[in-house]
């Protein structure tokens, strides 16, 4: 490949070496899209640094950071890229050999817009996966309703033209949870479009465990209260319709890999315990005194 590449794929990654490898490997069997693509991984302070080993014909670059989060690790890999397109997907993440042409594709017909695709679970048969897909499924139907009038994208399967991606300032870095939530806000406040393109497709594996699963629910409590402290945010007005498709969603349609619908459900209320909580110690935690 000679000159800039079409497409920059950026992942912020933290001490998960064997999933960055999984992502690489998938990412190296994606199809090329016209202009060729470039990788920048960004690792965000691992206690043993990153060494990916770089798939044969994959242009690779491997960047090592202090410890600053998930939204300044993928800022800096967007400032040492040279694509004019931007791709965003995380190392817990394996796409599909069509998702870059696919994402491709769907900003040329949208040369403007903030563009992502769906996210599927990669761990199938895993209840604490399964229950946060179904949660995911649920936010991506309502808010994605009108595919060309969309207003949330998870920073997992994103892109964004790079020029658009500077002038609006990139990733809020003091979120380290529901980053993309506040990116996409303020795209849309700023008068940005956002398409969602289904056919672009990453397989996500996590969570895998309890442990994870709590954590990660927490932390979309503590970005949710983040989220209604910008300035001239709206005050947290839960919507009782968007409760009542989370309990509805794991009762409807065939099994999720074989996990019982009971059992989804009930992880669905854990995680929306979980967020809860994570709001009410961000509320009291040191962040709320500054």
């Amino acid at each position: 490949m000679t000159g800039a590449p079409a497409i920059s794929v950026i992942v912020p990654a933290y001490g998960r070496p064997e999933g960055l490898r999984r992502l690489l490997a998938a990412i190296a069997r994606c199809e090329v899209p016209i202009g060729g693509l470039e990788v920048i991984v960004v690792d965000d302070g691992s206690t043993l640094p990153l060494a990916p080993e770089r798939p044969d014909g994959l242009a690779v670059q491997v960047i090592r950071q202090a410890n600053a989060g998930p939204s300044a690790a993928r800022n800096t890999g967007a400032r040492a890229a040279s694509g004019a397109l931007l791709a965003f997907t995380d190392d817990d993440c394996e796409p599909d050999p069509a998702w870059l042409v696919t994402l491709a594709a769907a900003t040329a017909e949208h040369p403007e817009a903030m563009v992502g695709g769906r996210s599927v679970c990669g761990l199938r048969g895993n209840a604490w996966a399964e229950a946060s897909q179904a949660l995911e499924d649920v936010v991506y139907s309502r808010a994605n309703a009108d595919a060309e009038r969309a207003t949330f994208l998870a920073s997992k399967n994103l892109a964004i033209p790079a020029e658009g991606f500077a002038a609006c300032g990139g990733f809020d870095e003091s979120f380290r949870w529901s980053e993309d939530r506040e990116l996409c806000a303020r795209w849309l406040a700023d008068g940005g479009t956002i398409v969602y393109e289904p056919g672009a497709v990453v397989r996500h594996r996590n969570p895998g465990t309890a442990g994870i699963f709590w954590r990660q629910h927490l932390g979309y409590g503590r970005g949710a209260w983040r989220f209604h402290r910008r300035p001239g945010a709206p005050a947290l007005r839960p919507d009782l319709r968007d409760y009542a498709a989370f309990a509805a969603e794991p009762l409807r349609g065939p099994r999720r890999a074989g996990v019982p619908r009971g059992v989804i459900l009930a992880l669905v209320v854990l995680s929306q315990l979980a967020s809860v909580v994570g709001y009410a110690l961000a509320g009291r935690g040191p962040e709320a005194r500054r």
